[in-house]
């Protein structure tokens, strides 16, 4: 990372010291998910671009009868978004267990829990589970760390936003086990924090069809430039003859 993308992690971890508090999240006009709950030690979506990302998916019909994984969820609130749009079924997961636990809280809170799963485990490793065939999914959201760069492990908030280039790269190789036929994947990406952990330039090293379907240019809040959604998908296998 140069000095202006450390001192801009800098200033989100700062922002990031705060209790258990629910917040009102205006994503539409017409749609604000109230009384939605971050924990201490868990990603704030309302100040961030992850909010942009949850109004986006908002906006779209791309959930309807979908089953459908929340990758990193923190709080869940892409897989929430996910639910109030259609979506058959969504499983929660992230390597953090406050973040799982504060999944649940936002899952009861909103009226999901008896339909929908959480996870504590790393990336897809949450899935593995004895003598049960691995899980598969329409569609898959992941709300990467940004930054190349390594986090305190006693600093929960930094793995949030620095994973470095292997935590991309280990999601991408891993993806296509429990991608159904015709899957996308949905990430956002914001160009302040360089090239190596963009999935526009990554994806494709990994074998993905890569498009972005959305770009806005952010003027202010906590995160200010260039913000972009990725779709990524794979090629279909060709039927044997």
């Amino acid at each position: 990372m140069n000095k202006e993308q450390e001192e801009q992690v800098k200033k989100q971890i700062k922002m990031h010291d705060h209790r258990n508090y629910a917040a009102n999240i205006p994503l539409t006009d017409n749609f604000t998910l109230e009384s939605f709950w971050v924990m201490e030690d868990v990603f704030r979506p309302d100040i961030m671009m992850s909010k942009r990302f949850a109004s986006w998916l908002y906006q779209q019909d791309i959930f309807e009868g979908k089953e459908v994984l929340d990758m990193g969820c923190g709080t869940g609130i892409l897989g929430i978004v996910a639910g109030y749009k259609g979506a058959k079924k969504i499983t929660f997961s992230d390597i953090s267990e406050k973040a799982a636990s504060n999944a649940a809280l936002n899952l009861l809170s909103q009226g999901f829990a008896d339909r929908y799963d959480t996870l504590s485990g790393d990336l897809f490793k949450s899935l593995w589970i004895p003598r049960r065939p691995l899980e598969s999914f329409d569609v898959i959201l992941f709300n990467h760390p940004f930054f190349d760069g390594t986090a305190d492990e006693h600093h929960p908030i930094g793995k949030t936003m620095l994973g470095g280039h292997e935590t991309l790269e280990r999601f991408l190789e891993g993806a296509p086990e429990c991608m159904n036929p015709d899957a996308n994947i949905y990430q956002s990406y914001w160009d302040f924090a360089g090239k190596t952990n963009d999935p526009g330039v990554k994806g494709p090293l990994f074998g993905y069809n890569t498009e972005i379907v959305h770009k806005e240019y952010v003027t202010e809040g906590l995160q200010k430039g260039n913000f972009f959604i990725y779709k990524l998908s794979l090629d279909k296998p060709s039927p044997n003859l």
